[in-house]
């Protein structure tokens, strides 16, 4: 095993959360690409070009990470929303459920109205319920 170094022994660990669709985004472009080898190199050479780099964006300042959490929100509130309109869709009746329940109000309230009208006659029961 070789020694370590002074310049490596003086190296620092930097850790950060992404989400999963990043993760896997960064993944297949590391693999498709043939200058970064790893998701550590891809971020080392990603900041290095962002704090570094002579182009100014324009004299605009972008904080990058910010927008980043930003969108990563946004996907997640997205993910939600499409979550509860599949739960408030499976919860709303179709057409079909909404004819039969009138349908069967309605008879049920002209048997009334019938029973109401002839209170001598017993109550026959439709043999079709």
């Amino acid at each position: 095993m070789a020694d370590k170094t002074e310049e490596d022994s003086a190296k620092k660990m930097v850790g950060t959360e992404i989400s999963q669709d990043r993760f896997n985004r960064w993944e297949k472009a590391i693999e498709e690409s043939n200058e970064i080898t790893s998701k550590a190199q891809a971020i080392r050479v990603g900041v290095e070009q962002l704090l570094f780099s002579d182009d100014t964006n324009d004299g605009q300042n972008i904080d990058v990470e910010q927008v980043l959490s930003r969108l990563d929100s946004i996907e997640q509130d997205i993910a939600e929303v499409r979550g509860d309109v599949i739960t408030t869709k499976k919860s709303i009746p179709d057409v079909e459920e909404i004819a039969e329940e009138v349908v069967w109000k309605r008879d049920k309230v002209a048997k009334q109205e019938k029973q109401e009208a002839n209170p001598e006659k017993p109550y026959e029961r439709d043999s079709r319920y």
